[in-house]
């Protein structure tokens, strides 16, 4: 009887960590993501989505740029980062990185431009 029961939690536990879904084990290791946003326009809004899926706009001056926003998220989590200049002289430029690896970019110079960028983390 007990071997019996001994297979059974073996066979129970097995199943759990090979399922089909893509992320099943127990513990998550989130990864540190970090918004960063630079340029060289005078006026700057920045949309964003945060840690929780909810969407952001924020006004920032040129004076406090470069700006960014840190927080940590599970496997397979949506990212947003977009920047508006809001002057026709400037240029604008959006980052994300995970860890200190960026793994999403994009820049724009035009008058009014914006720069967007935006992905999954894996």
């Amino acid at each position: 009887m007990k071997k019996l029961f001994l297979m059974l939690m073996l066979a129970s536990v097995f199943t759990l960590f090979t399922g089909c879904e893509k992320n099943n084990w127990p513990i998550v290791i989130k990864s540190k993501v970090t918004y960063r946003v630079s340029g060289t326009a005078q006026e700057v809004i920045i949309m964003y989505r945060d840690e929780t899926g909810s969407n952001k706009i924020k006004g920032v001056s040129g004076n406090n740029l470069p700006w960014k926003y840190e927080f940590k998220v599970k496997p397979n989590t949506y990212v947003f980062l977009q920047a508006k200049n809001n002057t026709n002289q400037g240029n604008v430029k959006v980052e994300i990185l995970k860890g200190s690896k960026t793994v999403f970019t994009e820049s724009s110079s035009m008058p009014y431009g914006t720069a967007t960028c935006s992905g999954y983390i894996k």
